[in-house]
């Protein structure tokens, strides 16, 4: 699967980073084959690079590992009325597996080519993962205070039960 890009300077800075982060986050390998003994640590790879980035432009964060590898964000953005209910946006960081013989670009590569960014989870759903991490950093560089709270959450195993 793919989405298409076209590099431009009249790209935001939030557009261009969405599309890096969705290619980086392509590039974790976070398949979950529905077998613990197999999935290892791709979910807990992907949260830390979510976490990190929102560290970046000072947002907090919470990082919840339930199981080892396993790894959850969440990232609240307060609102200025607290009695509003919060918006949550969430995402999964964890994608099913790829027989690399059925695909003509690498899934794992996060590769553009012909402003399409291919990999396994570039439509579901890396790509609203990255766009949600390019948002939440926007928000923060803007200062921004919406009325009501804002929840980012990443999730691991959408795929597989969401245990």
């Amino acid at each position: 699967m793919s989405l298409v890009y076209e590099p431009s300077a009249a790209f935001s800075v939030a557009e261009t980073e969405a599309v890096s982060f969705v290619s980086d986050l392509i590039r974790i390998r976070s398949v979950n084959t529905g077998d613990p003994a197999t999935i290892g640590d791709g979910e807990a790879i992907a949260a830390a690079y979510v976490r990190e980035r929102l560290t970046q432009v000072g947002l907090a964060s919470d990082y919840v590992e339930p199981v080892s590898g396993r790894g959850n964000v969440i990232c609240r953005i307060k609102g200025s009325n607290p009695n509003a209910p919060a918006l949550i946006l969430h995402a999964h960081l964890d994608v099913v597996p790829a027989d690399e013989a059925e695909w003509s670009v690498p899934p794992f590569s996060g590769e553009i080519r012909d402003g399409m960014l291919y990999g396994r989870g570039a439509v579901d759903m890396k790509n609203m993962a990255g766009m949600m991490l390019a948002v939440a950093r926007d928000l923060a560089r803007e200062q921004f205070i919406p009325e009501r709270d804002i929840v980012f959450m990443w999730f691991s195993d959408e795929e597989n039960g969401s245990v």
